[in-house]
C-alpha cells in the first residue's frame, strides 16, 4: 500500500488507483482492505468506502466469470486420474 501512500497527493489520482487496488486484491489477493480509508486525509472516508466496495464487487464479479470461464477446463481435465484426484481431494477440503 505504499504505492496509495505516495499517489495520497491528487485525490483523484489516489481513488483511481485505490480501486485497481481492491480490484487486483479481490481477484488475486484477498486481503482486507479497508485499512486504505484511512489513508489521504483529503478523500472524505463515505467516498472512499464506496471506491473500496465497488472495487470489492468488481473483484467478485471477476472471480465468478473466472470460475465460470475455468469450469468447462476442469470438467474436460477430469478425465486423468491424477487431476481427478486433486479435485475430489480440494473440494473435501473446502467442504470441511
Amino acid at each position: 500500500m505504499t504505492f496509495l501512500e505516495a499517489n495520497s497527493t491528487d485525490p483523484v489520482t489516489f481513488l483511481i488507483l485505490l480501486f485497481i487496488y481492491v480490484v487486483l486484491a479481490a481477484i488475486i489477493l484477498p486481503i482486507p482492505l479497508e485499512i486504505a480509508i484511512a489513508l489521504n486525509p483529503m478523500v472524505s472516508i463515505p467516498i472512499k468506502a464506496v471506491v473500496v466496495g465497488l472495487g470489492k464487487g468488481t473483484g467478485a464479479i471477476g472471480i465468478f466469470y473466472i470460475g465460470a470461464t475455468v469450469e468447462e477446463s476442469i470438467a474436460r481435465w477430469r478425465r486423468w486420474r491424477w487431476f481427478d484426484w486433486i479435485v475430489r481431494n480440494s473440494v473435501k477440503l473446502v467442504d470441511k
